[in-house]
């Protein structure tokens, strides 16, 4: 039974592209555009705004070799009105910085990303410690502050691997030469032995002969009362004796004694003043009731001076210096005398 054929039926509608609307395809192509925008402004969609500094530091690799450059980066994201300070890697025998670079990069209207980049070659095998200083510094003209960060050490390893290295021979023996050169050796040391005998005898024989330049008379050092003494006449011999100021004279005064006191009775005090130190040792045990008296003499005048605006005449200025010279001459050591027995 076979199909036939109307020739008077209705035609069925051709539902190709074809005979679409001609503003289907044009719809259909912006809607794909608009799409393409959508997943385009997605991707490039920032990140939220950061709220804390923060910094990192980062190796290009973790295992170089002898000589190859190792890229270390720091980087700190920070306010764009601070100012950034990063420490630089440590320099020695081992490490060496072959370049720096800087960059800057804004994140937002606030915040500024800033990485510097150091290239640094390892000189010899080990695990290095990159930096010393792992702080990095802010600073505005409001604050200062620094964050520390971690860097992970550089592990140098030789050219050469160590399964490639031959092994080691056994050390050898002391080097003996053959009796024909040590002969000869000994032929040459002994010719140039004869050689330099009547060079060398003649040199001494010379140096005999120059007359030896005199030492120089001892100067015997003086004792500390003998410099103190002088000390004491140079002094009433002075100006100051008869100066309108009394108080330059009895400073000088108290410095002399202050000078015989500290090598006669070792008492030691560079702290104090020279007028802090004579009341000291005024009190001190080192010295004997009346050598006490004698300094307290010439400390009341002084004290008169300095403290309750006393102008002496020159004649309790004379009092003052005689006190002082009884006060050195009660003190001298007696000279020691050396008895030698007859044998």
């Amino acid at each position: 039974m076979s199909a036939t054929s109307h020739p008077h039926s209705p035609a069925l509608p051709d539902t190709s592209l074809r005979t679409l609307h001609p503003t289907i395809p044009l719809f259909a192509t912006a809607l794909s555009l608009c799409a393409l925008t959508f997943a385009v402004s997605c991707s490039r969609r920032q990140s939220p705004p950061p709220t804390t500094p923060a910094v990192s530091c980062s190796l290009s690799t973790n295992s170089a070799l002898i000589g190859d450059p190792v890229q270390v980066s720091l980087q700190a994201t920070h306010p764009s009105s601070v100012s950034v300070r990063f420490p630089p890697p440590q320099t020695d025998e081992n490490l060496e910085i072959s370049g720096a670079r800087r960059e800057e990069h804004i994140l937002h209207s606030d915040w500024t990303q800033t990485r510097i980049t150091y290239t640094v070659q390892p000189f010899h095998t080990g695990t290095f410690s990159i930096f010393r200083d792992t702080s990095v510094h802010f600073s505005s003209p409001h604050t200062n502050y620094s964050l520390r960060f971690t860097c992970p050490p550089l592990h140098v390893v030789s050219l050469i691997p160590g399964t490639n290295l031959p092994p080691l021979r056994p050390l050898k023996g002391p080097y003996l030469p053959r009796m024909s050169l040590f002969v000869s050796h000994f032929k040459a040391l002994l010719v140039l032995g004869l050689v330099m005998l009547p060079i060398l005898s003649a040199a001494l024989i010379l140096l005999r002969r120059r007359r030896m330049p005199e030492a120089a008379p001892a100067v015997a050092e003086k004792a500390p009362h003998e410099i103190t003494l002088e000390a004491l006449r140079q002094l009433q011999q002075s100006q100051l004796m008869n100066a309108p100021d009394a108080e330059p004279f009895y400073v000088r005064l108290s410095q002399i004694i202050r000078d015989y006191i500290e090598p006669r009775f070792g008492i030691r005090a560079p702290e104090l003043t020279t007028e802090e130190f004579v009341r000291e040792a005024a009190q001190s045990v080192s010295l004997s009731g009346s050598h006490r008296l004698l300094l307290e003499d010439f400390l009341k005048e002084a004290d008169l001076v300095k403290f309750a605006c006393f102008r002496p005449d020159p004649s309790a200025r004379q009092r003052a210096m005689n006190a002082a010279i009884r006060f050195v001459q009660d003190t001298t050591p007696e000279p020691q005398v050396f008895n030698v027995e007859a044998r």
